[in-house]
């Protein structure tokens, strides 16, 4: 398989979009989340647990909506969202965090972008109309 053959199924475009659409998702699930926390009794312990789901279900839908939309390479086009959401946030991370780099915080978050962006790819092959 040729450099060239893996180009001609992937839109780079469509991988921007599921991206940004991510990041927006997640923008809105961490306010959603922020209120949650604010206005109940809910324990702190839980922000670890909410922060990786918050990031497995924003990736997840950024790539099911990419490879719906474009009907083929569906893994590979969830994994390239999975690795700009995890490339941006580990900047944000590096940038605006408190704590410094934690291993095991970039390893779970890792994991979790890596494996919701696959899945949520080969989901969306299954839902597309191509």
């Amino acid at each position: 398989m040729s450099t060239s053959d893996i180009r001609e199924g992937i839109s780079f475009t469509r991988v921007i979009k599921g991206f940004v659409l991510a990041v927006c998702s997640s923008i809105f699930l961490i306010l959603l989340g922020s209120l949650i926390f604010y206005f109940t009794s809910l324990s702190e312990k839980f922000i670890g647990i909410v922060s990786l789901s918050i990031i497995f279900f924003s990736v997840f839908l950024g790539a099911f909506i990419v490879s719906k939309e474009s009907g083929n390479k569906g893994l590979l086009q969830g994994l390239l969202v999975g690795i700009f959401f995890l490339i941006f946030n580990l900047l944000l991370s590096l940038v605006f965090g408190t704590e410094g780099f934690v291993l095991s915080t970039m390893v779970s978050k890792t994991i979790v972008s890596l494996l919701s962006g696959a899945v949520g790819g080969i989901v969306g092959i299954g839902f597309s109309n191509e």
